[in-house]
């Protein structure tokens, strides 16, 4: 079974990665570094579907492996 992150995790992760958080409409946080990549992250979900994790991953352009070492 593949590992699975909550929303607060995938957030401090992104933070710690340099990303801040610029704006929240409704239950999506949106992220982003100063170079325009653009990061959407749903709010207050315990865990989040795999498929969405991956998105997110892709979106920030970052790996798992660097993903779980700013956790």
């Amino acid at each position: 079974m593949p590992e699975r992150f909550s929303s607060v995790e995938v957030a401090r992760a992104l933070e710690r990665l340099g990303f801040s958080k610029k704006s929240q409409r409704g239950s999506h946080v949106k992220f982003s570094d100063g170079t325009g990549r653009i990061v959407i992250v749903p709010a207050n979900r315990k865990v989040l579907p795999a498929g969405t994790f991956r998105s997110i991953l892709n979106q920030a352009g970052i790996s798992l492996e660097e993903f779980k070492s700013k956790l």
